[in-house]
């Protein structure tokens, strides 16, 4: 819900709007969330003063545990928009409720400067919030959990990024950032002594530090082909395990697309990523899990990989189209998570259907 479109710039805005979701598995874990957010913006001249404000209520039931962990956030703020600059200060108020009960409070800056117009920004940011972790999000990232999760949340306690982005003419667009976080109890696959193909969840107690830089980058040749790359370094200094298990320091992604006509049109993906580093316990861990046995655990480094994969699309008529995808067209055994192997060269197609 929002409210509608006015001429008068200096009219107050709002909106809210709400989701929710419902999540089960075969070994009985349920969850259910239920999320609310709103905000109210009035603009004085150059300034903005503003409240955001959500609500973020989650159950989980697993086979032994029942955990309710639930967020309220306030983000009173004020915004500069001026003549090619545009800084928003404000504070993050986090209140957990629930199985957990905390309250914290972080700073919330943003800005942005226009240096050359369409050319070249630089931004910054220097944040910090509290992540609520759930089965959706882990089973998302890593679909091969165990029955019994243990679910806790995740506290970014400092968030700094700084980057410049723009474009380099027509068809040209850049971004590029560095960052910097401090993570508290971040979570972690390791896999089960009992059941090695089955993930457990344990949390990195302490504080981690990540540092990285992302660039991206899209040209825009002509109206029929265009390509995309960006590009992930990162170094995770763990808080109290030997390693960030499954995090890879690496990624690079490019995507080419080919319109080579109005019906018919070609696509070529690549995916690298670099080695990570997984742990397999050679004897039964203490549980609950506190921290780490280097006596009895045993460091795995899985390769880094590189899949390809290339496809067409082709549009039949306005309702109708049909399409063919390749992937790993190098047959390589590409493995995000130890002990399961991705597919091999595999060719699929089908066909669409718009109303």
């Amino acid at each position: 819900m929002v409210n509608r479109y006015s001429t008068d710039e200096d009219a107050l805005s709002y909106a809210a709007k709400i989701n929710g979701y419902l999540w089960g598995d075969k070994y009985d874990a349920r969850e259910n969330a239920i999320t609310v957010n709103g905000y109210l913006n009035k603009r004085i001249q150059s300034f903005n003063l503003g409240l955001a404000a959500g609500l973020d209520f989650g159950s989980t039931k697993s086979v032994t545990t029942k955990i309710a962990n639930n967020l309220l956030r306030l983000n009173p703020y004020i915004r500069l928009q001026a003549s090619g600059v545009k800084i928003n200060a404000g504070i993050n108020f986090v209140q957990e409720f629930g199985d957990f009960s905390t309250t914290r409070i972080f700073p919330l800056v943003t800005a942005d400067f226009t240096l050359v117009p369409d050319y070249l920004q630089i931004f910054g940011e220097l944040k910090g919030d509290v992540n609520r972790n759930s089965m959706k999000a882990l089973t998302d990232e890593n679909p091969f959990l165990n029955s019994d999760i243990r679910i806790q949340n995740t506290v970014e306690k400092m968030s700094i990024t700084a980057g410049i982005k723009g474009t380099g003419g027509a068809g040209f667009g850049y971004k590029i950032k560095a960052y910097h976080k401090k993570i508290t109890d971040m979570p972690l696959f390791v896999n089960n002594f009992a059941a090695v193909n089955r993930f457990d969840v344990i949390y990195d107690f302490g504080n981690m530090k990540l540092t990285g830089i992302n660039g991206e980058i899209t040209v825009q040749v002509s109206d029929a082909l265009r390509w995309t790359g960006g590009l992930t370094m990162e170094q995770y200094k763990p808080a109290s395990e030997s390693e960030s298990w499954f995090k890879p320091q690496a990624r690079l992604s490019s995507n080419l697309l080919f319109n080579f006509n109005e019906q018919l049109s070609f696509n070529a993906a690549v995916y690298m990523q670099g080695e990570t580093k997984a742990k397999v316990y050679t004897a039964q861990p203490l549980l609950p899990y506190t921290v780490p046995d280097p006596s009895i655990e045993n460091i795995v480094t899985m390769k880094g990989f590189v899949d390809l994969g290339l496809g067409a699309d082709y549009k039949i008529n306005k309702q109708f189209g049909a399409f063919l995808k390749v992937n790993n067209l190098m047959n390589s055994n590409n493995n995000r998570f130890l002990y399961y192997d991705n597919i091999g060269l595999n060719v699929f197609g089908g066909i669409s259907y718009s109303f």
